[in-house]
């Protein structure tokens, strides 16, 4: 069972580490949170909790059991910034978003075997949405959108991790 979101990031939050951050890094806001799934959809790590800055445009992340802060890094974006993450005591338990992914595995890719995951909470198109991107034994890469308010299914794109390598330059 993966520890729900909220959980995570109240345990940042009400860390001496978040504090200290946040009193030396102003303007900084929620962005995302991320965790890594094994094969049978429970947490192969603990959480990472994002937050960004528009003006300095990079990311302090804090790793979560214990929290502990990573250094600033450069924000990984398509252009413009990273749009602000609500507070996720509104979404959907990240364990219904996971039920939701195993119900369209067995529905329809039931011949896939998942190997691993990932889930990334945060803002795309104005909809904040666990972004839930599953690998099969087969290399197939599994990704879906979740509104996480909702529960929606917004997106769903099958395509191969070899097609990854194509995009390379």
């Amino acid at each position: 069972m993966v520890v729900e979101l909220n959980e995570a990031l109240k345990e940042v939050l009400q860390s001496k580490e978040y504090e200290s951050f946040s009193k030396e890094h102003q303007g900084y806001y929620l962005a995302h949170g991320f965790i890594q799934l094994e094969g049978d959809f429970s947490g192969k790590k603990s959480w990472q909790i994002g937050f960004y800055s528009p003006e300095n445009d990079n990311l302090g992340v804090f790793e979560t059991q214990p929290v502990k802060f990573q250094p600033l890094q450069d924000a990984f974006k398509d252009g413009g910034t990273i749009s602000q993450l609500q507070d996720p005591k509104d979404f959907i338990p990240t364990e219904t978003a996971i039920s939701k992914i195993k119900k369209l595995l067995e529905e329809k890719h039931s011949h896939e075997v998942p190997h691993s995951g990932l889930i990334i909470v945060q803002v795309i198109n104005d909809i904040p949405v666990y972004n839930i991107t599953i690998i099969t034994a087969a290399f197939s890469m599994i990704t879906t959108h979740i509104n996480a308010l909702t529960g929606e299914l917004v997106k769903e794109n099958k395509s191969s991790v070899l097609d990854l390598k194509k995009n390379e330059k």
